[in-house]
């Protein structure tokens, strides 16, 4: 008898499990997605040395050997600490074009190199992109930053989690349901595309400037925000 029950309790066990799942009618899938401006008080340049050749890959790499010596100096002499720079190796390569004219293969041999610099002060943005641009570095992108980008993570992230509660409590009213209980929250990148870190500039509303105004004396702010995928189960 005994052996009886038994076989009927493991019969049943998977029945059980399978009334207990929460089936896609059950649930309601809300992004949530909060913000916060920062302060900007860091410049960060990109500098990109690019050189080319036709006739031999060595001349392009030593012209970049040469103009990579004069930014290192550039660099010391702005003393600029090793702890602010950061740059990529040296890529070279070769690139084959036709010239329609003559029906000729044209080969053209080039390397390339990114280095970024920061500044930890916005208002010397002006005088050190002038500073490089008299010591021939041309190609440059310079975007704000902030020495606070990563203190308001943990805030993010649970203002993202509440936001999305309250979109699902209003989807769910509008269906005559409630919101049970959170299913599931995404709160990696690794773990899952759907949650994503984004860093964008936005613009502080300041009143007119007049023009003997330095720009970088208009504060700036960094915009950081958090987009999380949460799973609520329905009652």
């Amino acid at each position: 008898m005994n052996s009886t029950k038994k076989v009927i309790l493991l019969l049943l066990l998977p029945f059980l499990a399978f009334s207990q799942t929460i089936y896609p009618d059950n649930r309601i899938i809300v992004l949530g997605e909060a913000s916060v401006d920062i302060p900007a008080d860091k410049v960060v340049f990109s500098i990109q040395l690019k050189f080319t050749d036709s006739t031999d890959i060595k001349v392009a790499y030593a012209k970049h050997k040469n103009a990579e010596s004069s930014l290192v100096n550039f660099l010391k002499d702005a003393n600029v600490p090793n702890k602010n720079i950061t740059y990529t190796l040296i890529s070279v390569g070769r690139e084959i074009s036709y010239d329609r004219e003559t029906n000729k293969e044209q080969v053209e041999f080039g390397t390339h190199q990114s280095v970024s610099v920061t500044i930890e002060d916005v208002k010397k943005y002006a005088e050190f992109m002038m500073k490089l641009i008299s010591a021939g570095f041309t190609d440059v992108h310079a975007s704000f930053t902030s020495s606070k980008a990563n203190d308001f993570e943990d805030v993010l992230i649970q203002k993202a989690i509440e936001i999305a509660r309250k979109k699902a409590e209003a989807m769910a009213k509008a269906s005559n349901r409630e919101i049970k209980k959170i299913v599931k929250v995404s709160d990696t990148e690794e773990s899952d595309y759907t949650f994503s870190y984004t860093d964008t500039m936005n613009f502080s509303t300041v009143a007119a400037v007049g023009s003997d105004i330095n720009i970088t004396e208009i504060p700036q702010t960094i915009s950081k925000s958090y987009k999380v995928k949460v799973v609520f189960a329905l009652k």
